[in-house]
């Protein structure tokens, strides 16, 4: 090689210096014994280091035995035979699956979505993504069914979450299905992928139902009515407050009504209570009156007004009051005269 580019072989060569056997003095048959001797070790190292398997945390064994599935191990160290068994190793953690329209998420690269057909025939692209564990006490039967977890995802959850999909959303119109059903399709989904996961192994953690996808004409049909539906819920939302102020004006009305009506029960009632109390009154002070009460009154009402004269028609002969000191001219008169009635012929 040229001076400008030397040989690689010249850098970094260790300077090992390895011991010197002198082995001129030891006979083939002790060099035959410490040879088999060598290899014994290295074969009981290698029986040794097979005898003990560790299986991590999350993770399950399954042991298998001259090719027949002997049983499951837990995290932990086992000591198994080291001539004719493995331990396969499969995780227990929550995997995730996803079938995503768009290229940048999912599994796989391009449109990985599950089609699925409506009612009325319908193509709708479903983006769903399922979680999910192995169950560790089916280990031993799953393993029968597949290879390694890879294997799982492939052959048993994918197309399972597929063909579970496209049989429900089957069952219901294009309209539905992306607007009032979501919520209740993708709760069957989950019922139907937890039944049928759980007789293979699998338990299903959750199911999301992300985005629904329509041709357009579709879409737009739906979006129309849609639109329409709810331009007929707003008027039906308007017709019903009207209808209900309405309703509330003529119960304004007659309870105004019926108050004005007690009001006027009211003040005929006490008004009419009110009468009879005179009334009655009246009879009372009728029924205690005499005509010698009557006089006594009248002469009391004369002293009490001074110096008058009353004329108080009684029948055919009225009665005239005269005070003391009116045309009688003396004191005497007045001490020793008292206003007399006049009497009234005799009828």
């Amino acid at each position: 090689m040229s001076d400008q580019f030397p040989n690689p072989r010249q850098f970094n060569q260790p300077n090992v210096k390895l011991p010197e056997v002198n082995l001129s003095g030891c006979k083939p048959r002790t060099m035959v014994l410490l040879g088999a001797l060598g290899v014994g070790a290295l074969v009981a190292f290698n029986l040794v280091s097979r005898s003990f398997v560790s299986v991590d945390a999350n993770q399950i064994g399954v042991e298998i035995v001259r090719g027949k599935v002997k049983g499951t191990m837990e995290p932990g160290w086992h000591l198994v035979s080291p001539i004719g068994a493995r331990v396969e190793k499969f995780s227990t953690r929550i995997e995730q699956t996803s079938m995503i329209r768009s290229a940048s998420e999912g599994d796989r690269s391009g449109d990985d979505s599950v089609e699925a057909a409506s009612l009325e025939g319908a193509t709708i692209s479903v983006d769903i993504t399922i979680n999910y564990r192995l169950d560790k006490t089916k280990a031993v039967r799953l393993f029968n069914n597949i290879k390694d977890e890879n294997d799982l995802r492939e052959r048993i959850v994918r197309p399972g979450v597929r063909s579970v999909t496209r049989d429900v959303f089957a069952g219901y119109p294009a309209r539905e299905a992306i607007t009032s059903k979501r919520g209740e399709i993708q709760q069957r989904i989950n019922s139907a992928l937890t039944k049928r996961f759980a007789e293979q192994g699998i338990i299903v953690q959750t199911v999301d139902v992300r985005e629904l996808y329509l041709p357009v004409n579709i879409q737009e049909q739906v979006n129309q009515a849609i639109a329409a539906e709810a331009a007929a819920q707003k008027a039906t939302i308007e017709r019903k407050q009207k209808e209900t102020e309405a309703e509330t004006g003529r119960l304004v009305a007659e309870k105004s009504a019926e108050r004005i009506l007690i009001e006027a029960k009211a003040q005929a009632e006490s008004q009419r209570i009110r009468a009879d109390g005179e009334a009655e009154a009246n009879r009372a002070i009728a029924n205690s009156l005499t005509p010698g009460l009557i006089q006594l009154r009248q002469v009391e009402a004369v002293y009490k007004n001074g110096n008058q004269v009353y004329f108080i028609p009684q029948g055919s002969s009225p009665n005239i009051f005269l005070t003391p000191s009116q045309n009688l001219g003396t004191a005497a008169a007045a001490a020793t005269t008292d206003t007399v009635p006049v009497p009234a012929p005799a009828q």
